[in-house]
C-alpha cells in the first residue's frame, strides 16, 4: 500500500516537473521524484541504488540545477510560459508514447514483459542488509537486469534523457537571432584614404 502511494507521487512530480514554467519549482519537483525513488528502491531492497539516487542525482545534479537556475531571468521564463509549456507538453506527450509502446507493443520486438512480471523473481526481497556478500549480488543482479533481460528498456530510458538534454539546451538557449554591428562608418572611410607616395 504504501509502495502505490509512492509510485504516484513519483508520477505527480515527474508531470509537475516537465509541466511547471517556473524552473525553481521544476527543480524541487525533480528532487523530489530522486528522493521519493530512492525510497522505492529502499522498500525493495535495492540499496545500492537508493543511495546512488541520493548521493549522485540529489547531492550532485540537483545542486547543480539549482546554481544554473539561479543564473536564469525567472521574469523573462514568467512571460514565455506558453512557450515553455508547449514544449514540456511536447516532451510529455513523447514520454507517454513510448511507455504506452511498452506496455502494449512488446509483442512486436522482444521487449521483456516488465509491468506484467514480478520482480521477486530477481529475488531482491530475499537479500539480508546485515549479509555483506549480498551487496555484491545486487550490483550483478542490477547489471544483469539491465544489460541483459531488459537491454532495450535501457536503451528507451537513454532515448529519454536525450530528448530531456535536447529540450532543456532549447529552453535555455536565448538567442533568437544574430544582432550584427552596422560598421557603415567604418567601410565609408575606406573610400575618402589618399595614397601619399615618397619620392
Amino acid at each position: 500500500m504504501i509502495l502505490i502511494f509512492l509510485y504516484l507521487f513519483t508520477i505527480c512530480s515527474s508531470l509537475f516537473t516537465v509541466c511547471v514554467s517556473n524552473p525553481i519549482n521544476s527543480v524541487l519537483y525533480l528532487i523530489a521524484v530522486f528522493f521519493y525513488t530512492s525510497i522505492i528502491f529502499l522498500f525493495i531492497n535495492v540499496d545500492f541504488l537508493a543511495y546512488l539516487f541520493i548521493m549522485i542525482y540529489v547531492g550532485a545534479i540537483a545542486v547543480l540545477f539549482l546554481f544554473i537556475v539561479m543564473m536564469l531571468n525567472i521574469n523573462k521564463i514568467e512571460r514565455d510560459h506558453s512557450v515553455y509549456l508547449t514544449i514540456g507538453g511536447v516532451i510529455l506527450l513523447f514520454y507517454f508514447f513510448e511507455f504506452f509502446f511498452a506496455c502494449f507493443y512488446y509483442e512486436l520486438i522482444y521487449i521483456p514483459n516488465l509491468f506484467a512480471s514480478n520482480i521477486n523473481q530477481f529475488e531482491f526481497f530475499s537479500l539480508s542488509f546485515s549479509d555483506e556478500s549480498s551487496r555484491f549480488i545486487i550490483i550483478k543482479l542490477i547489471g544483469y537486469i539491465l544489460y541483459k533481460e531488459y537491454f532495450l528498456l535501457t536503451i528507451y530510458s537513454s532515448l529519454l534523457l536525450f530528448v530531456s538534454m535536447v529540450g532543456s539546451v532549447f529552453l535555455t538557449n536565448n538567442k533568437y537571432g544574430f544582432s550584427m554591428r552596422k560598421q557603415d562608418f567604418q567601410l565609408n572611410r575606406d573610400q575618402h584614404l589618399f595614397h601619399t607616395f615618397m619620392y
